[in-house]
């Protein structure tokens, strides 16, 4: 692409040189040219910045809103786990032997479980009342 223009910018001022055979009158051509184009070129370079600013600003952006949605749906779970995680498999059981209360997640076939504290064998009884 650079090179297309160099190119450019070469046959140009060979058609100026070839054309204009007044040496003043050719380097105030020339001169004038390459002035035109060094402010187009200033031009575009403040284009590409300013292009380069607005997609930095957007990337920040996107990244703050990403952490924010990120916690967002990290409260939701929390939210859910509070009002949910429980109730799914979680049971509250009392020791018949020793009376210490904990929690068991099991499945409905599971038929006993061993006390944590004195280690014997609760039976469990799965009838409609969990």
């Amino acid at each position: 692409m650079l090179e297309n223009l160099k190119k450019e910018m070469t046959d140009f001022f060979e058609c100026i040189n070839s054309n204009i055979k007044d040496k003043q009158e050719n380097e105030i051509i020339r001169k004038k040219t390459l002035d035109f184009f060094e402010s187009i070129f200033k031009e575009i370079d403040e284009i590409i910045k300013y292009k380069e600013e607005k997609i930095s600003i957007i990337i920040k952006t996107q990244k703050y809103e990403s952490k924010k949605l990120q916690e967002l749906s990290d409260k939701i779970a929390e939210i859910c786990e509070d009002l949910y995680g429980e109730q799914e498999d979680s049971f509250e059981i009392s020791c018949p032997y020793c009376n210490y209360t904990f929690f068991i997640d099991v499945a409905e076939d599971c038929k006993e479980i061993k006390c944590p504290e004195c280690g014997n064998t609760i039976e469990l009884d799965w009838d409609e009342n969990y």
